[in-house]
Parts: structure tokens; C-alpha cells; sequence
């Protein structure tokens, strides 16, 4: 075996934690040849998951990056237990192209648990992005303004998941009101939506200010959508003493 040739072959090909894993075999002496190349090919095929996973979690951007399923009690949520979000956790509702909505007031752990479910998500290599609703307004106006819209789509679509934080918090103006109508529609049976909104469905026409299309955004997302009703009798941020933001280590 010439050392020098297969470590170049392993640069080229990014496989060094391979070739270091097969030199410590080898040394040891403890396996086969075979099994030590099989050995260190499981190496360096974890080792690539986990860099997969680290840099799809810095590019989704989560608003929670240490939400964990497994810290949550559900004994806070009369309407929503534990049953109702873990049989989503094998992600088939993303796979389906299905639409999770999360409805609940303010302080109820609802950008948690999406967190919660969106990294789930990502730990099976699924990209995931996390706006909240003002700012996906903002960079679609700003988009559309600059003249780069079509590529801010394109960008868009490239995620399987976006989750939409506090929907519907604003009113819209009309151009704002087409642009998301727009950025549904494309998403529409393609790709999944994981939304949260202090606010009933029946009462986002309000952000909307305009019947016809708040009908059809609505019909979108409802027909397509798993929700949960995150209502409880007292906000978290009170139990807790936190305000729900990245790092807390919240237990709802």
C-alpha cells in the first residue's frame, strides 16, 4: 500500500477521519482488513452525518436551538397531549408535504414546541428554516423591491420545512397581502409549513384586510394542516420565569 498515494485520494475525496480511523485499525491489529475498512467507513459516515446535522441546526436559524422534545410535560395544555405531537416525530407529515399549526396565546410554548419538532426534523437531514411572520414580509417585500424576488423564492423552496413564527401578528398592505398569498401558493402540496399564531383561524382574515384571498390562504393551509390547540390558563413565561427565547431550558 503506498501511504502517500492513498492519503492524497483521501484529501481529494474528504475522507480523512476514514484514513485515520483505518491507520488506528491497522495498528491495533485487532481486525481484519476487511472489517477495518468497514469499520472506518462507518466512521467517517458519522462523522459526516453529524457535521450535516450541526450546520443544517446553524442554518435553520431556530428562535430555540436547545428546545428538546424529551424536557416536555404537556401538564400545562388542557387541549394537547403528549400522544398528539410525538406521533409526528418521525417527520412523515413533512414527507407528505402536510402543514403543522400551532395555535395558542401568548406565553404557551408554542415557538418551543415548533423548535422542538423542526429539529427533530432536522436531525433526519431535513433543512429547515425558522422566520417569524414579520420578517418573511419584510424580505419578500425587500425582495420584490430589489428586484430578487424570483431568486429569494427559489431559495425558499429549497427548504422542506420553513416554520413560520406568530402568523398573522400584522396587518398586511396589499402588496404584502399578494406577496405571501404567492409564497403559500408555491408551497402549496410541495412543502411543508410548521405556523404558530396567538390567533384562531377564523380570525387571520384580520392580518389579511381582504376576503377572497384570506379565503384561499386559509383553505391552503387548513386542508393540509395538523393543529394544535395550545391553549392554557396560565402563560409559561410566568411559571418559568423566562421569556422562551434561544438557550432556556423551559419544561412546559
Amino acid at each position: 500500500m503506498n501511504t502517500q498515494n492513498l492519503v492524497t485520494y483521501c484529501e481529494q475525496l474528504k475522507l480523512m477521519v476514514f484514513y485515520k480511523e483505518l491507520a488506528q485499525q491497522l495498528k491495533m491489529g485487532k481486525l481484519s482488513t476487511e472489517d477495518s475498512i468497514e469499520q472506518s467507513l462507518l466512521t467517517q459516515v458519522n462523522f459526516n452525518h453529524d457535521v450535516k446535522i450541526q450546520r443544517l441546526l446553524k442554518q435553520a436559524k431556530l428562535r430555540e436551538p436547545k428546545a428538546d422534545i424529551g424536557e416536555l410535560t404537556f401538564k400545562y395544555w388542557s387541549k394537547l397531549n403528549k400522544a398528539e405531537v410525538s406521533r409526528h416525530f418521525d417527520c412523515q407529515w413533512i414527507k407528505q408535504r402536510l402543514n403543522i399549526t400551532a395555535i395558542g396565546p401568548t406565553g404557551s410554548g408554542k415557538t418551543y414546541i415548533a423548535c422542538a419538532l423542526a429539529k427533530q426534523a432536522i436531525f433526519q437531514g431535513i433543512p429547515v428554516l425558522f422566520l417569524r411572520f414579520i420578517d418573511l414580509v419584510l424580505q419578500l417585500s425587500a425582495a420584490e423591491k430589489n428586484e430578487t424576488l424570483y431568486a429569494f423564492r427559489r431559495k425558499l423552496s429549497r427548504y422542506p420545512l420553513i416554520v413560520v413564527d406568530d402568523w398573522a401578528i400584522k396587518a398586511l398592505s396589499d402588496s404584502q397581502r399578494h406577496l405571501l398569498f404567492e409564497f403559500i401558493e408555491e408551497r402549496d402540496e410541495k412543502a411543508s409549513l410548521l405556523i404558530t399564531s396567538q390567533y384562531e383561524v377564523d380570525e387571520w382574515h384580520r392580518a389579511f384586510g381582504e376576503q377572497i384571498m384570506a379565503d384561499s390562504v386559509l383553505d391552503r393551509i387548513s386542508n393540509h394542516s395538523h393543529f394544535f390547540n395550545m391553549s392554557c390558563d396560565i402563560s409559561l413565561r410566568e411559571v418559568f420565569g423566562l421569556n422562551f427565547k434561544g438557550g432556556s431550558h423551559v419544561k412546559p
